[in-house]
């Protein structure tokens, strides 16, 4: 069974990240100075994984040895950005693949979802893959989409370690 984990807002604390790098720098484009991001970074000792939720790693943990682990994010043209993060947090090792995407839906990817599980804090993101029809799905209500409201039956939790597989 395959375990498919969105990034942001999901595993990284992404607002917190953007609003503390943007205190060092105001006028720094996260995604297009990766650079300057990673002279920021170096610069004032900023370890990104510290902007890992604190349950995130309990839950890979829990989960590492019972099902195929899969990062799956997006980063809307910036993949250098996106993997800079994921591995500047220190859990690539958790997953049997990273996949990235731009801006497609998760739902239309090629992916065997009957045998698979979701965790997203996404909801269009949840809507697009409850129509496939995975094996199950969750929502992660954190983040900047935690107040939006679902319009199907999927399953709500706040933190990774309610989740029971």
């Amino acid at each position: 069974m395959k375990l498919y984990i969105d990034f942001d807002h999901t595993i990284f604390n992404t607002d917190l990240f953007q609003v503390e790098i943007q205190e060092i720098d105001k006028n720094l484009d996260l995604q297009k100075d990766l650079k300057k991001l990673k002279e920021i970074i170096k610069t004032n000792n900023i370890n990104l994984e510290k902007y890992l939720y604190p349950d995130a790693i309990p839950f890979f943990e829990k989960y590492k040895d019972n099902y195929s682990l899969i990062l799956l994010t997006k980063s809307n043209d910036h993949n250098a950005y996106q993997l800079f993060k994921i591995e500047e947090s220190k859990i690539s090792n958790y997953f049997q693949e990273i996949i990235i995407i731009k801006t497609d839906l998760k739902g239309e990817l090629d992916l065997d979802y009957q045998n698979s599980i979701f965790i997203d804090d996404d909801v269009f993101e949840l809507e697009s893959i409850k129509k496939r029809n995975p094996y199950d799905i969750i929502r992660l209500k954190r983040g900047k989409h935690q107040d939006e409201i679902l319009k199907t039956n999927i399953k709500e939790v706040t933190n990774l370690l309610e989740i029971e597989l």
